[in-house]
């Protein structure tokens, strides 16, 4: 069983932070094993549409489908990622997104646990995993802070007429 989680701090309140998360297109994006991800229209957590993800672990392409878990708004987010496919390049997990406020910026906790049913697959896809956790970890950071930035200067930008 493969179990690793990460935090980074995030300069943004826990709305615009549930914002990002919940609309699935946004976030799942930044995940390196991510090829590709189909869905007819912007997926949000209460969408009842099948979703299938593109996923590379380095075995090749397999598709898997995905499902939201569990949900509480401004606080977490579980999806679950799997395949009826049992073989060994399959890694079928679960991502748990969880914020914590601290008002002034959150903390975003990231935890994936999950198994390719293969023990020396499992050890060796750990330290990998961990990589690219943190690189999904920044890029959602960047995205977040910059959709931060582009409110506060619009609001600085307001001109008055008279």
């Amino acid at each position: 069983m493969v179990r690793v989680n990460k935090s980074i701090t995030i300069n943004a309140d826990k709305y615009k932070i549930w914002g990002f998360l919940s609309d699935l297109s946004l976030g799942l994006n930044f995940n390196r094993f991510h090829k590709e991800i189909n869905f007819n229209r912007s997926l949000s957590i209460h969408s009842d549409q099948e979703i299938i993800v593109k996923h590379n672990f380095g075995f090749g392409v397999v598709d898997m489908n995905l499902r939201v878990l569990d949900s509480i708004k401004y606080e977490r987010l579980m999806i679950q990622e799997y395949s009826n496919d049992k073989s060994n390049k399959i890694f079928t997990h679960k991502s748990t997104f969880e914020i914590k406020d601290n008002i002034k910026s959150c903390t975003l906790d990231y935890l994936v646990t999950g198994s390719f049913n293969n023990k020396v697959a499992d050890i060796s896809f750990t330290p990998i995993l961990n990589g690219v956790m943190i690189e999904e970890l920044a890029k959602i950071k960047s995205a977040i802070e910059s959709l931060e930035n582009i409110s506060n200067t619009s609001k600085q930008k307001q001109y008055s007429p008279i």
